[in-house]
């Protein structure tokens, strides 16, 4: 038996059958969008991470750096001419304009020095931390035991730490 469909049943027929398609052919249009655009977003925060590592990494270099620039100066080399010392630091801090306060003690952790003047050339409170044994301190500790950040490729090894005592 052959069964007879009207025009109008064809018609609804074909209708529905391309808007089923097209909306297949839409959502699946929109799958491979969404997967590209996660892909495109993730590839974009890879990036800014990337970026972001690169600039803080930067910063531990150049501190690193600045140590090492610090630990060679003659003056440095001298002790006991704490005023010269003095001047040297608020020069550094000056010229790096990113040292609030730098410290200068001896291996006991008694205070020897410290810059006077801020970045700006404001004074600051320096006589307070002459008052301070700075012995105890991690930071300190860390120091003369040795526990130096290290990171071969970008050639921060404890050897260029050594200077001589």
């Amino acid at each position: 038996m052959k069964m007879r469909f009207s025009f109008r049943t064809k018609i609804v027929s074909a209708v529905c059958g391309i808007v089923v398609i097209s909306a297949l052919v839409d959502a699946v249009q929109m799958y491979r969008e969404t997967a590209r655009e996660k892909i495109n977003s993730l590839n974009h925060f890879s990036v800014v991470a990337e970026q972001v590592s690169n600039g803080i990494a930067a910063q531990f270099y150049e501190r690193y750096g600045d140590i090492q620039a610090f630990a060679l100066n003659p003056v440095l080399q001298n002790p006991n001419n704490s005023a010269a010392i003095s001047d040297l630091l608020n020069k550094y801090a000056a010229l790096y304009g990113i040292y609030d306060v730098i410290l200068y003690v001896d291996p006991n952790g008694k205070f020897i020095a410290s810059n006077t003047l801020n970045p700006g050339g404001s004074k600051i409170n320096w006589e307070s931390l002459k008052e301070t044994n700075y012995h105890d301190r991690d930071w300190f500790r860390s120091t003369l035991t040795g526990k130096f950040s290290s990171d071969k490729q970008k050639v921060l090894t404890k050897h260029l730490w050594k200077i001589s005592r």
